[in-house]
């Protein structure tokens, strides 16, 4: 009996120690699994990189979605880029436009043909007075064409030394500008200018004709530009804004300023090539209201777009959105 029990206990024994060697061996072999699959376990969607990069900032279009949303493009090349200084001021007459008319003898004055606002020819009746001498009766005509801007007497009142009337040529008039000491040292007579009303809406150009030689007490000196105005719209007392060319800069490589977007606080334009549109970033240098010049993204003969490249960027912004959630 006793020797049945030890028996029975070496078995156990046996079965216990092959038991926990078992589990052992798949507690190895499951760590070693375990080790195995982190070796081979593929990145997370955090860890990838995209797989266009390049193609991030590119839109394709079709030829009729081109047509459509008025996309225009121009070739890059190399032009001259005008500097200008912007200065205020207003219209006047020109002195050597002015008429003063009196009368060559005392008179009575027996008849006016004209009134404030008519305007007149060369040689045009416009008073007719009696010489108190003489009482012969005499013609003032007008000296030369113009507008009637001041009338100074009635009919049966005394001419004697005074001003009867003033006429004004204004096809020609002066823009007088004031300019500060930073401008006057640009300012050279003979540069062209651009002339605003105040209101944009209409501009014509003139040249720099005269500079004043003194500063006034407001350290503001007088600039004179000579602009036409057959049209009568450029009145005398009209305040306007002048855009004077002070310089002219040659660019390399310049584009218009229309085409410049912004993305991701940075400077791109569009480049084209086939009916892809890329956002290229580029360093920008001198610039007007229309050209930009540009250092460093494009070359030269690269067809970038001038007109309606913020539907390109919108697009860009759209699918970066989108890409985002």
């Amino acid at each position: 009996m006793e020797q049945h029990i030890m028996k029975s206990l070496k078995l156990s024994t046996i079965a216990l120690t092959f038991a926990f060697s078992t589990l052992g061996m798949a507690h190895s072999a499951m760590v070693f699994a375990g080790e195995g699959h982190d070796h081979d376990e593929k990145p997370t969607s955090a860890q990838k990189q995209p797989q266009h990069d390049e193609e991030e900032n590119v839109v394709v279009l079709t030829e009729q979605a081109i047509l459509a949303n008025g996309i225009k493009t121009e070739r890059a090349s190399s032009g001259t880029i005008s500097q200008h200084d912007t200065l205020f001021g207003v219209v006047a007459p020109t002195i050597d436009n002015t008429f003063t008319i009196m009368a060559p003898y005392q008179g009575i004055v027996e008849r006016v043909f004209v009134e404030i606002g008519d305007r007149v020819t060369k040689n045009q009746p416009l008073l007719k007075v009696q010489n108190r001498q003489t009482l012969q009766s005499y013609i003032i005509k007008s000296p030369a064409d113009g507008e009637v801007t001041e009338r100074l007497i009635a009919q049966g009142q005394l001419a004697l030394d005074q001003t009867l009337l003033t006429i004004i040529n204004l096809e020609q008039v002066w823009v007088e500008l004031s300019a500060f000491p930073e401008n006057i040292e640009k300012l050279k007579i003979g540069q062209s200018a651009d002339i605003y009303d105040l209101h944009q809406h209409l501009n014509t150009t003139g040249k720099v004709s005269y500079i004043a030689p003194m500063m006034t007490g407001g350290h503001i000196a007088r600039a004179r530009v000579v602009i036409n105005n057959r049209d009568g719209h450029w009145r005398p007392g009209m305040h306007v804004k002048a855009d004077v060319k002070t310089a002219e800069l040659t660019s390399q490589l310049r584009v218009k300023q229309t085409a410049i977007q912004s993305l991701e606080d940075e400077n791109v334009v569009f480049v084209k090539t086939a009916n892809r549109f890329e956002a290229r970033h580029v360093t920008l240098g001198e610039a007007n209201r229309e050209w930009v010049s540009v250092i460093e993204g494009l070359n030269a003969g690269e067809e970038y777009v001038t007109e309606n490249s913020y539907i390109l960027k919108a697009d860009i912004l759209k699918n970066g959105a989108s890409h985002a959630h």
